[in-house]
């Protein structure tokens, strides 16, 4: 017979699962679990010292859960001497995908976060253990309606690699062909999807509790995240970026992108082409294999401004992870879920903004930034462009070559942030990867001339709008409105002229601005006429005094006292009401 503890634990158990049953049961376990998990994330927050962010928003009431469930003296990690963005940056990874995603697409916001959270958040690491082979093999059976024994040749049990979302498999084709299968983590789209619930409670809260951040939009800034997020759940999608990417880039010698398999692909699974070759930043292995790292650093280089200037279609979170190099010097680029495509306005909108900041034209710089982004408020131009100029100041006298470009990114952003100019998600990713692809290429070879390489892209696609096929492109883009401009345009200017012969065309002017300006005449005729009264005060005063009849002398001075002291009071009021801007 068991003894009395080994019992408690085995009965405990059974009794929290029965009571989840209940609360299922009584449809109240969605909120069961959304209060267990918030419990854990505030548990979190408040052991890596951002505890105070719960108080602060009263994330209690909010969720209507007493306090008693929340951690009150959680066990603190030791933070003294941690700088806050590495320990947010910690958190994050204890918390798990939804927040390592968010931290990830975070890193693209200077506009938001301050340089140092930004700077870590760009470190956030996206590893973690993998998951059994059993729920691998159900995932596979669920979405591709066999086991791995079935449908493969051979299946390799133990992963290639491991993330938050997914993790990746070797496997051979009945076929013959050597594959890489990526399988999404089960139950990732529940936890996720009730992660984002409670994102989406705690950004109303933000809104209304503290509203100096509400001008940053939390709710829009949840709902761009889950859209991302959801996206790149859809591992259909993803195999559908990498197929554009291969059309884009097939007669390219510098880049080799993997086939897709539609048929061993679902919106859980994804089979692609298994390729082989080094990283990107294991320098013995490329020392060993003979590969010029300078050479490299170009190559990669080239590829993402490709992307960016030519296709107009990028991977929005370029790393040293996500890459591989043959030893034909070809580039392999891996992982097609977070990709980007970015207009053609946002695309020229930053080629004019890179070559106002090589040439130190503050006055467009702002001008472009104004364009692109949206304030939230009245913006000081001129202290804007003050501050823009105090930038670029910086790097006055810099060698071209030697020109920062990430740096510079960071630190435009920066000043947008400060005057509260939101800009638009593609835009903050595409102005984020720039900078990234100078750092991958300063990791790969520390004396690589971004700026070098970068510039001919620019110049290339700001020639090419005014050539004729850049024209002839607009006039593509722009057919849908040509063509119901002058469809419409006949009837239009018919019905105009109909009205003008009848006499029926009207002007319709804004009573309120009248009145405003009938105010603002009146306060002027009002001060008018009391300056005139008070000068004529004055010059009668004066008049008594010097020139009255000799038998009033005596009372004249009296009477001319009066008269200026009535002109100063009068006087001080004019320029009161004047300066306040009131009337009488």
């Amino acid at each position: 017979m068991p003894d009395r503890p080994n019992d408690q634990r085995t009965v405990a158990p059974q009794r929290r699962r029965r009571s989840r049953n209940i609360l299922t049961w009584l449809g109240l376990g969605k909120r069961y679990h959304q209060a267990a998990r918030l419990r854990q994330i505030l548990a979190v927050l408040a052991r890596y010292g951002f505890g105070e962010l719960a108080s602060r928003l009263d994330v209690y009431s909010a969720f209507r859960l007493r306090r008693r469930i929340m951690p009150e003296s959680p066990d603190r990690v030791r933070v003294a001497g941690i700088a806050r963005g590495l320990r947010l940056v910690r958190a994050l990874e204890e918390l798990g995908p939804t927040f390592i995603k968010l931290g990830q697409l975070l890193s693209t916001r200077p506009d938001i976060l301050p340089p140092d959270f930004i700077t870590a958040l760009s470190e956030l690491q996206d590893h973690v253990p993998g998951f059994p082979v059993q729920d691998v093999a159900r995932v596979l059976e669920e979405e591709l309606h066999l086991p791995p024994d079935k449908l493969f040749a051979e299946f390799d049990r133990e992963p290639l690699a491991a993330a938050s979302l997914s993790q990746v498999h070797r496997a051979r084709l009945t076929t013959g062909e050597e594959v890489a299968v990526k399988i999404q983590r089960p139950n990732i789209e529940a936890t996720i999807e009730s992660d984002l619930a409670i994102l989406e409670t705690v950004a109303r809260l933000v809104e209304h509790r503290l509203p100096q951040y509400a001008a940053y939009d939390p709710r829009g800034l949840v709902q761009e995240f889950g859209r991302a997020l959801r996206k790149e759940l859809d591992f259909v999608r993803e195999g559908q970026n990498c197929d554009i990417c291969r059309a884009q880039f097939r007669d390219d010698p510098e880049v080799v992108i993997p086939r897709v398999f539609p048929a061993y692909t679902s919106r859980r699974v994804l089979t692609l082409e298994y390729l082989t070759g080094i990283k990107v930043n294991d320098f013995a292995a490329l020392a060993q294999s003979g590969i010029d790292r300078r050479q490299l650093a170009i190559t990669g280089c080239n590829v993402y401004l490709k992307m960016i200037f030519e296709h107009g279609f990028f991977q929005a979170d370029p790393h040293p992870g996500n890459l591989r190099v043959r030893p034909d010097n070809r580039i392999i680029i891996f992982d097609y879920g977070m990709f980007s495509r970015i207009s053609d306005d946002d695309r020229h909108r930053i080629v004019d903004l890179m070559l106002a900041a090589f040439d130190q034209r503050a006055d467009l710089i702002v001008r472009l930034a104004l364009e692109a982004g949206r304030p939230r408020g009245k913006v000081d131009e001129t202290s804007f462009r003050n501050d823009v100029q105090d930038l670029l100041d910086r790097y006055l006298g810099v060698e071209l070559q030697k020109i920062p470009v990430g740096q510079v990114v960071r630190d435009l952003l920066s000043a947008l942030r400060t005057y509260r100019i939101q800009t638009p998600p593609g835009f903050n990713m595409l102005m984020r990867g720039l900078g990234t692809v100078e750092g991958l290429g300063l990791v790969i070879d520390p004396g690589f001339d971004y700026t070098k390489h970068m510039r001919p892209f620019i110049e290339r696609a700001a020639r090419e709008r005014m050539t004729w096929r850049g024209w002839l492109k607009m006039l593509r883009r722009s057919r849908g409105d040509l063509e119901i401009l002058v469809h419409n345009l006949p009837g239009d200017l018919r019905a105009v002229l109909d009205r003008i012969k009848k006499g029926q065309l009207e002007l319709v002017l804004d009573p309120e601005e009248f009145r405003k300006i009938g105010t603002s005449l009146q306060r002027s005729n009002d001060r008018l006429a009391v300056a005139i009264v008070l000068a004529a005060i004055i010059v009668g005063a004066s008049l008594l005094v010097f020139a009255a009849p000799t038998v009033f002398r005596g009372a004249v001075p009296v009477i001319g006292v009066v008269g200026f002291l009535a002109a100063a009071v009068l006087g001080i009021w004019l320029f009161i009401t004047t300066l306040r801007g009131g009337r009488f």
